[in-house]
């Protein structure tokens, strides 16, 4: 779950749901799909799946960069599009207190969309912060 408000005509909110498992050492792959309201009338479905790598920094503590490329389906003031996305989060971390859950933060991201012929890319330093909950099984 993240909430971004750039200013005050500005607000993301997002939800995401991930599904994956661990397929090498430390290398994970998932599936994600995640849906922002963005502003009032703006919305936004991405529907990727993601590889991270996982390096143990301390005891439960672990660095965990990602990549994720997939499609991306918005809707603007009731127009319709489909287009490519892609994520890199270069600074995620995880703290796994259990053995089975774990606590994810990501505070910096690139972020590239291509819709309609049209390239979109952000740098995302503090203004997209995501956090997530995660089991394992």
């Amino acid at each position: 779950i993240s909430a971004t408000t750039v200013n005050a005509a500005t607000f993301k909110l997002g939800v995401a749901i991930e599904g994956g498992g661990f397929v090498a050492d430390r290398w994970a792959l998932s599936g994600t799909a995640s849906y922002s309201l963005l502003n009032r009338d703006d919305h936004m479905l991405v529907v990727a799946p993601q590889v991270a790598y996982y390096v143990r920094l301390a005891d439960k503590f672990y660095y965990t960069p990602s990549l994720t490329v997939g499609g991306v389906f918005t809707s603007t003031d009731g127009y319709n599009t489909g287009g490519l996305a892609s994520k890199i989060a270069p600074f995620a971390v995880e703290f796994r207190p259990t053995k089975h859950f774990g606590l994810g933060v990501n505070m910096f991201s690139f972020t590239y969309y291509f819709i309609e012929g049209q390239s979109v890319f952000s740098l995302n330093l503090l203004s997209d912060v995501s956090v997530s909950f995660r089991y394992y099984f």
